[in-house]
């Protein structure tokens, strides 16, 4: 699966492109505020910002990329996966709103930066900041976009990468069953289903699978929370 195909091709400008360490997408799937286009191809393959940001912090070679099996890796760093659909995009865990990040407005940040070489104790402690990932943007209204996510209806889209990169780093990112897998479930609560009513009769059939629903959606709600796997909910209920 080649991914998505691009057109118009828009790069940062030449001086700050050659002195980038790489260069990435911003795109973001269309019709989800949830999934991220690990690539796009424009004459050649074009990663996600947050992936190459990635890469460029771990200090992994391009050609160390693997995808393989719906599974990014790198071949320089074993610790490291990330899970791809088959559309070729990642699924986001969000967090929190955008408040869960820590942010600091630029200014402050400069003005911080004067005030210590003044030996001035400064409101941001810059060595905070040391080994840590930066992201910088302008979040305003018709300056940025904005996206709904499950958090907040008004989602910096550069919270979108941010949520990339916390789900890469910490490995969180949620894990859709695949297409058979959610359907094999489907067809077993239904003939779950058919033999308690078989068994106990429509009355406390009914009461039994009220239960077992109840134990479904725990159980959903433990995969989910332990080890970011959705469960397939309406699917098996409407049936």
């Amino acid at each position: 699966n080649e991914g998505l195909k691009g057109v118009s091709l828009q790069l940062p400008f030449t001086e700050i492109l050659k002195a980038s360490a790489g260069v990435g997408h911003a795109n973001l799937s269309e019709g989800s505020s949830g999934k991220i286009p690990l690539f796009i191809h424009y004459g050649q393959a074009f990663p996600a910002f947050g992936l190459e940001v990635l890469r460029v912090y771990k200090g992994i070679r391009r050609d160390a990329i693997i995808v393989k099996d719906n599974v990014l890796r790198f071949s320089s760093d074993e610790s490291l996966s990330l899970p791809v659909s088959n559309d070729g995009t990642v699924n986001l865990n969000f967090t929190g709103s955008i408040y869960s990040f820590q942010r600091y407005r630029c200014i402050e940040v400069l003005r911080s930066f004067e005030l210590r070489k003044l030996g001035v104790t400064p409101s941001v402690d810059l060595s905070s900041l040391r080994g840590k990932i930066v992201m910088i943007s302008v979040i305003g209204e018709g300056r940025s976009q904005f996206i709904a996510s499950p958090m907040e209806p008004r989602f910096p889209a550069i919270g979108l990468h941010a949520t990339f990169l916390d789900n890469a780093l910490h490995q969180r990112f949620l894990k859709p069953l695949t297409p058979w897998v959610a359907g094999t479930l489907t067809f077993m609560f239904a003939l779950l289903a058919l033999l308690v009513l078989s068994v106990f009769g429509e009355s406390r059939g009914s009461l039994y699978i009220a239960l077992i629903i109840l134990l479904y959606g725990a159980f959903s709600q433990v995969l989910f929370s332990q080890f970011n796997v959705i469960m397939p909910v309406a699917q098996p209920l409407l049936l």
